[in-house]
């Protein structure tokens, strides 16, 4: 079910903004069902992305591995960059944003500052 939720969410979301670009977190692999849940919410992603080549339009997907969004936001990504403090650097770069104690908030933008700085170059 909750794969089908998301893709309608998806389709939802998709018609509704009609977007260039999808920018994600590369999911990590760690194993059990979470895992084969992500996995398939990409595809689902990869599904959208190509009907929207076959409508005619273009969306573009860039997928950024943790380390590469840690190293973005704080120009490290090394084992002594901890979520933490990427979650404290965009409280610093986004200050009007409320970051109430969710760190899916803090993870949005900090993929959006990654996208924002890799359109930039």
């Amino acid at each position: 079910m909750r794969l089908l939720r998301f893709g309608s969410w998806l389709k939802e979301v998709l018609d509704g903004v009609k977007p260039e670009l999808i920018a994600y977190e590369m999911p990590h692999n760690r194993g059990g069902s979470a895992n084969a849940v992500l996995n398939q919410m990409v595809g689902k992603v990869e599904e959208a992305v190509a009907q929207a080549k076959l409508d005619g339009k273009t969306i573009e997907v860039a997928v950024y591995h943790s380390q590469t969004i840690k190293k973005a936001v704080l120009g490290y990504g090394g084992k002594g960059a901890t979520k933490e403090m990427v979650i404290e650097k965009i409280k610093e770069l986004y200050p009007d944003q409320r970051l109430e104690n969710d760190d899916d908030q803090a993870d949005a933008l900090a993929v959006l500052y990654t996208t924002i700085k890799d359109l930039s170059l």
